[in-house]
């Protein structure tokens, strides 16, 4: 009976799978003499015989310009392309299956041995659609935590079928649950590397505060443990000088966005040849108590009955001071205030504004005194100058818009001023704290409800300050300085060459520098955010990824 070589190599694959050698070698033979016979595009190859085993296919090859290639290959390339594909799928699930048995019972019998061969060849000839295989079972496992993504990259790994048996191949299987994890952990960090650096996660407190035109270092903008181990490095020669320039340079900045916040409703800002500090303090209430002085010529002034119930309030205010306080505030209210009025309460323009000046000196001269008791003598007169203020806008309807503004900004001056003069606030400069503790201070809500719903005046530049720029690492005694400290000082024992890099390192901290990295750290075009925001969701997924391409 003729057979052809289609039958005969079914017939081959069959024998083969039996373990039947014997026919296996007729069937051979009879195949490469019916191969030779036939002209055909094979014609010209020759067929070598290699010794028979138990091994699968390849131990039956043919020789071609491509080198040793089994039965089990040409089924394979003889496959159109997208079934190819769909058998090279299957083999994850197939490995699968062969590396749990082999888990189980510690080794696979010959049979499963040479299924695993086979399997291995399919993958090799099918490389598209086996890596897609493995990748979606892969992906099946739980990876949405960096935990689960450990577990699932070592678990994948070490379901697959290991060439040594027993205790070697667990012993195999535990390296390549390892590695299984280590490549877990490489797919999913590395997404979420790249999501951030295309769709950077500002924080909402950063946002503000480059909105106000401060410029904040790259450890405060990354936040985190960036900004800790930034603000360890303080520690370090060199560098940490650098370091802490800028974090004084992001403050100034913060001072120098809180007085533009007084200025911004008269339209003024602070020239940038003022520097932060007593002098930009001085030169925003100069500018607001001008536009004031510039609209009262122009007002009529006249005590109204909320004025008087001000008054009554005050002197309860007054009760609160210490007694030499407290009759100081009365008579500086009765005298440069009170004693300004005409019996019909009246006053004029020219005089308003000698009240204004005298009442200024004051509050500021007093604000600014050492002794806590005078401080709240100039915080009582500085309500009694705000109530004046609030009579005059009351009086004059006509120009209530502009007397708004000037009250609004004096208003957000008065916080100003009392962070300034705050213990600890060095030649005026303050610090978020210290600004969000004037808020506080200054809040007349009952109970100090504005303060506690986060909406008294400048509490919400003061807490985004406090959130991104306070240092929160102590200055000393930690051991995350220590170890920076110390490395940084043996660095030039043990290579000359480091100091020179935490110069470069240091360069990262200069004006230009911070102010091109706050840029790259922050700004994106809208299309690049959202493709770094589709890797960033993508994360999960990409670790799997990494770990079936492997495969």
């Amino acid at each position: 009976m003729a057979y052809t070589l289609e039958q005969l190599q079914q017939g081959i694959i069959a024998a083969d799978k039996a373990g039947d050698t014997a026919s296996v070698q007729a069937l051979g033979a009879e195949y490469r003499k019916m191969q030779s016979a036939q002209a055909s595009p094979d014609q010209g190859r020759t067929y070598q015989e290699t010794t028979p085993t138990h091994e699968g296919m390849s131990h039956l090859t043919s020789r071609s310009q491509g080198g040793l290639v089994s039965p089990l290959e040409e089924e394979m390339r003889a496959l159109h392309p997208t079934t190819r594909a769909m058998v090279g799928a299957g083999s994850a699930l197939a490995k699968g299956y062969l590396g749990g048995k082999q888990l189980l019972t510690g080794s696979l019998s010959p049979e499963d041995q040479s299924q695993v061969k086979d399997w291995n060849t399919i993958e090799k000839e099918a490389p598209v659609g086996a890596i897609a295989g493995n990748v979606a079972l892969a992906a099946a496992l739980p990876s949405s935590t960096v935990p689960r993504v450990i577990g699932s990259g070592a678990a994948y790994m070490a379901l697959q079928p290991t060439e040594k048996q027993g205790l070697e191949g667990y012993q195999q299987r535990g390296i390549e649950a390892a590695k299984g994890a280590g490549l877990g952990l490489l797919g999913y960090s590395g997404a979420r590397v790249l999501g951030r650096v295309l769709n950077p996660q500002t924080s909402a407190e950063v946002k503000s505060l480059m909105a106000e035109g401060i410029t904040p270092t790259p450890g405060q903008i990354m936040g985190g443990g960036a900004k800790k181990a930034e603000e360890a490095l303080r520690s370090v020669p060199i560098v940490g000088d650098a370091i802490t320039m800028a974090h004084k340079r992001a403050i100034e900045d913060f001072n120098r966005a809180a007085i533009n916040r007084s200025l911004t409703p008269i339209g003024e800002t602070l020239p940038k040849e003022v520097p932060v500090g007593y002098k930009a303090v001085d030169h925003a209430y100069q500018t607001i108590s001008q536009k004031y002085d510039d609209l009262l010529p122009k007002l009529n002034i006249k005590a109204d009955e909320q004025f008087g119930q001000d008054i009554t309030g005050l002197h309860t205010l007054a009760q609160n001071l210490n007694p030499a306080q407290a009759t100081q505030f009365n008579n500086i209210l009765k005298n440069e205030v009170l004693g300004k009025f005409t019996d019909d309460g009246l006053m004029s323009g020219e005089t308003m504004k000698q009240v204004e000046s005298k009442l200024g000196g004051l509050i500021r001269g007093y604000q600014r005194a050492p002794d806590y008791d005078q401080q709240l003598l100039g915080d009582a007169l500085q309500e009694a100058q705000s109530s004046i203020r609030k009579m005059v806008e009351r009086a004059n309807p006509k120009y209530t818009g502009e007397l708004s503004k000037v009250n609004s900004a004096y208003a957000n001056l008065l916080r100003v001023e009392n962070a300034a003069g705050k213990q600890g606030a060095k030649e005026g400069v303050f610090t978020p704290a210290q600004l969000e503790s004037a808020s506080r201070a200054l809040d007349s809500s009952l109970r100090k409800r504005s303060f506690a719903h986060g909406k008294a005046l400048m509490q919400d530049l003061a807490t985004a300050g406090d959130t991104a720029l306070a240092q929160k690492l102590p200055n000393s005694g930690t051991v995350d300085r220590a170890l920076y400290g110390l490395g940084g000082l043996a660095s030039g024992v043990v290579n000359p060459a480091i100091p020179l890099g935490l110069i470069g390192g240091a360069g990262l901290y200069t004006k230009p520098a911070q102010n091109a990295l706050a840029a790259l750290l922050t700004k994106r075009p809208d299309m690049a955010r959202k493709i770094g925001g589709g890797i960033t969701n993508l994360a999960p997924y990409a670790a799997p990824a990494v770990v079936g391409w492997n495969q």
